[in-house]
């Protein structure tokens, strides 16, 4: 139950690291060229990632042969409407505007971006498929395990943390006092 990895098989929480280092290696990339860019679109969601393979630098968003395809792109992948499209470009173009200014104009950085953004959704992909199979077998094997459910019981602890409980406090009975165990519960008295 615990996270370590003893019989060569998946570690979900390496996993789940390896993931957020992708995304965050492009995130750092896109930062350098183009600093504002988080705070318009989330840089490992689909249509961050599609703007990116597409168009890597800022002066590629905010170029009149470029603006039908962005759109569309941010009208079509979020699906949230024209209203939403309208919006995120008129914030994607400051940004831009604002990246000539406080980016670094390399364009190193846009081939690093673009090869990021090619890789980093079939990494993530993969990854988040691993992750929920190992999710599936933690959560089959913790509902045959009677600990589980009583640490369900407790307010604020459900399917996520009674195992990973479970699987960092092992044996309940190898503690003599409930503190050894790092639970001390205490009776409240009004």
């Amino acid at each position: 139950m615990n996270s370590s990895n003893s019989g060569g098989g998946l570690c979900p929480k390496h996993l789940v690291e390896q993931r957020a280092k992708s995304v965050n290696q492009l995130q750092c990339a896109i930062e350098q060229i183009a600093p504002l860019f988080p705070s318009v679109l989330n840089p490992g969601s689909l249509t961050a990632l599609t703007l990116v393979s597409k168009f890597p630098s800022p002066c590629e968003w905010i170029e009149k042969a470029n603006h039908k395809a962005i759109m569309d792109m941010l009208e079509t992948l979020p699906r949230k409407g024209k209203s939403y499209a309208q919006g995120k470009y008129a914030t994607l173009v400051s940004c831009a505007e604002d990246a000539q200014i406080t980016g670094i104009p390399l364009a190193a950085y846009a081939s690093t971006i673009r090869c990021f953004a090619s890789v980093v959704p079939s990494v993530v992909q993969s990854l988040d498929v691993q992750i929920k199979v190992i999710d599936e077998q933690i959560k089959a094997l913790s509902e045959q395990l009677p600990e589980v459910a009583l640490l369900r019981s407790i307010p604020g602890i459900g399917d996520t943390l009674a195992p990973i409980i479970l699987g960092e406090i092992g044996d309940i009975e190898r503690f003599i006092k409930a503190k050894q165990s790092g639970i001390d519960p205490l009776k409240k008295t009004a």
